[in-house]
């Protein structure tokens, strides 16, 4: 297993800083640390690495970090940085590397399990396994010792890895209580590794479900709303079926979406092969009220994650494809829709989602969608998969036509007479033009 991991930090060019640091400071110890100890003793590809460093004061780590690239010293109160490296930050960018000090975490006196209530103590001379001691399943709480290529794992979490056992660490309840988020990550972790929960962690997770949605003396969530979005999203992304299965019987999906239909949202995601994580979220928002599941898809920031993430949800597409999804089954003769207007539904790129929603959902008779895809293969047997423009924004001012509400109007009643078939040159369509004026 060390051979594995060894291999891991090896191939990684952002990683290549370890060996020049652990040259010049004998007497520091270097860890690697969480999920991706855990995915590399699973072989999984990760971009994600966290350190644990000790033996090394924050002046001395801060001084060489500082000279080998971008360090962020906003953690530095819990003992935490934000590296990137120098060798990598202008060309490849990627996410902060974690370089923290070892550290222990306590419960505040008047703590209620929200996942910031906690008093931190970060010291360089910490033992790897007190800090290991705070963190939350045995799968996570493994540590590999670079410089000695070490695994140090005090939980048996590669045990728990080989039966595939998401167990919390020392006792479930506590565990729980200091951090009430982690009901939701050992769901996540179950889901997206494929692992079973260990009988005591899950019979926690199913007392301490109710706590979910205790408020502070303040009004304000224990579990921040974005927190359980960003988690329950993970998971279903990931795999639907078993997130929702196990959101149910621990009592959390009733206490958290408590208008949606279960049984519905369990059919329609039960088969996610092929499925795109928009054309997902549709589905499963689809199992309520367009307005409730709106209100609930804001309320846990469905829309949290970064562009360029995996996990990336546009919200506003996904309302789009559902409002359009209905709106379909109200007009008589989709035949009869504009061509611009048939082009902007079905012609880009969420027209396939919408097709496989309408199908799913059952919000549209087949017979308009079979019609709906039949126009779809004549336009583009007729003019292609890249349809040209014949006439642009500024070729209608050119024709002294003045910026504004009339120059979109022209634009697709050209455009309708394009897919039409009755214009199909640019001449054809600058005489066109005239008889509109």
């Amino acid at each position: 297993m060390e051979d594995q991991i060894s291999a891991l930090l090896r191939e990684h060019q952002s990683l290549s800083w370890i060996q020049p640091f652990l040259f010049d400071h004998k007497e520091a110890k270097l860890f690697l640390v969480g999920g991706a100890v855990r995915d590399a003793c699973l072989k999984r590809q990760t971009k994600d690495f966290d350190f644990v460093l000790s033996g090394l004061n924050k002046d001395a780590i801060e001084k060489w970090f500082g000279a080998h690239g971008e360090v962020d010293f906003t953690g530095k109160t819990f003992g935490v940085y934000k590296f990137i490296p120098a060798v990598v930050s202008s060309r490849f960018p990627i996410e902060p590397i974690d370089i923290a000090l070892p550290r222990t975490e306590s419960s505040l006196p008047d703590s209620q399990g929200g996942y910031r209530e906690f008093a931190i103590e970060a010291r360089m001379d910490l033992p790897i396994e007190m800090d290991l001691g705070r963190r939350d399943f045995t799968v996570n709480a493994m540590a590999y010792d670079i410089g000695a290529g070490k695994l140090i794992d005090p939980f048996h979490g590669l045990r728990d890895i080989k039966a595939k056992v998401i167990r919390a660490v020392g006792v479930p309840t506590e565990r729980f209580q200091e951090d009430l988020t982690r009901l939701l990550r050992a769901i996540r972790f179950s889901c997206s590794l494929g692992f079973h929960i260990e009988e005591n962690t899950w019979n926690a997770i199913h007392d301490s479900a109710a706590r979910i949605n205790y408020l502070k003396t303040d009004d304000s969530w224990i579990v921040p709303r974005e927190a359980v979005g960003r988690e329950f999203l993970k998971s279903f992304l990931h795999d639907p079926a078993c997130t929702l299965i196990k959101y149910d019987v621990s009592g959390l999906f009733a206490l958290l979406f408590p208008e949606f239909d279960l049984t519905r949202a369990t059919a329609l995601t039960s088969d996610a092969a092929g499925l795109t994580p928009r054309l997902l979220v549709a589905l499963f928002l689809s199992a309520a009220d367009p307005i409730e599941a709106q209100r609930r898809a804001d309320e846990y920031r469905f829309y949290q994650f970064p562009k360029d993430g995996r996990w990336h949800i546009d919200l506003e597409e996904v309302m789009w494809l559902l409002r359009s999804a209905h709106a379909l089954d109200v007009i008589e003769d989709p035949l009869a829709i504009p061509g611009s207007l048939f082009e902007r539904i079905f012609l880009g790129a969420k027209g396939e989602e919408l097709l496989a929603l309408m199908h799913l959902t059952g919000s549209a008779p087949q017979t308009k969608i079979t019609a709906v895809r039949q126009r779809i293969n004549e336009i583009r047997q007729r003019l292609g998969d890249d349809i040209p423009e014949l006439l642009n924004g500024d070729n209608l001012i050119a024709a002294g036509i003045k910026p504004g509400p009339a120059i979109r109007e022209l634009k697709n009643k050209i455009r309708d007479a394009q897919f039409a078939g009755t214009i199909s040159t640019k001449q054809e369509a600058n005489d066109y033009l005239k008889t509109l004026l």
